[in-house]
């Protein structure tokens, strides 16, 4: 009997045994498996990925392919109007062929431009829905002996609202004719000067003055530029539909420059600002000529007239 004890409890142990080892197998199997489905995973994924990035890139590479033969077309024309622009994939906006300078859009938040061949790409604002497209001209504007390239802008619109925006693109920093320039530039981007809002508008507010009096019950103002004054009737504005006029001006809405036998010129629409009035009410005009040098931009020779 006691053999027949230990043989019955010598079997069970050896049956607990296999069941355990049987149950560990199939633990490590399933642990085999779910490493091989997340493997399979991330490789999927991996591919998937690197399937997106090549799409990515042979888009891309299409893109800037379709660039280039446009770039390389020496039959290309300044576009004239928006169904043009529409059908370039690479519309041509200004141009001084003589001098072999271009500005392209590349339609993604950038302008190309082409100087000999040599590209540069600025981050600019180029058109608005009026469509006016940017002007370039070539002048010593820093009276250094070398010409730089004037780039002007048009970068906003609407109801009120027309600006423009002034570049200077320093051509070289060493003493050689434009001619020459092109190849002492092979990788470095020629250097864009802009003037900033925020350094126009200084510039104004430090040199106009205004001050609004009574002249035989008449509302007036009264600009004042260095030495200079001006006046202007406010009648229009002396209702309580218009409400108190403070006493600083507004410039920033309407900004306009030109360029012409290496001036540079620029007008800024005056606005007076009513207290019940939520946008500016125009009373006239200042142009100011602009001067450059080194990289700085100085407003002179200010003037104002009624017409604007």
């Amino acid at each position: 009997m006691l053999f027949k004890s230990k043989t019955k409890i010598l079997a069970s142990m050896y049956l607990l045994v296999i069941v355990l080892f049987v149950a560990s197998c199939d633990n490590s199997n399933n642990i085999l498996v779910q490493a091989g489905m997340n493997t399979q995973k991330e490789s999927s994924s991996s591919s998937s990925h690197s399937i997106e990035e090549q799409l990515e890139l042979s888009h891309k590479d299409i893109l800037e392919s379709d660039i280039e033969k446009e770039f390389n077309d020496k039959n290309k024309k300044v576009i004239t109007t928006p169904e043009e622009y529409e059908a370039s994939k690479l519309p041509l906006l200004a141009a001084i062929p003589e001098k072999e300078i271009y500005l392209y859009d590349t339609k993604d938040g950038q302008v190309i431009l082409s100087i000999g061949g040599n590209k540069s790409y600025y981050d600019w604002i180029c058109l608005t829905p009026r469509f006016i497209l940017p002007q370039m001209q070539l002048g010593d504007f820093d009276k250094d002996g070398l010409d730089e390239l004037s780039v002007i802008l048009y970068t906003d619109s609407g109801t009120g609202v027309s600006i423009q925006e002034l570049h200077i693109i320093e051509l070289s920093n060493v003493n050689i004719s434009l001619e020459n320039q092109s190849e002492n530039k092979k990788t470095e981007d020629y250097k864009d000067h802009m003037f900033s809002a925020d350094d126009y508008i200084s510039q104004l507010k430090d040199k106009i003055s205004f001050k609004t009096y009574l002249d035989s019950g008449q509302l007036m103002g009264k600009i004042s530029i260095d030495t200079k004054s001006y006046t202007v009737s406010l009648k229009e504005f002396q209702t309580d539909e218009y409400g108190k006029i403070s006493s600083e001006l507004y410039f920033a809405s309407i900004v306009s420059f030109t360029c012409e036998n290496n001036k540079l010129k620029s007008e800024f629409g005056v606005g007076i600002i009513c207290e019940n009035v939520p946008q500016a009410c125009y009373i006239g005009k200042i142009s100011a000529d602009v001067e450059y040098n080194e990289g700085k931009f100085e407003l002179m020779n200010f003037s104002f007239t009624e017409e604007w």
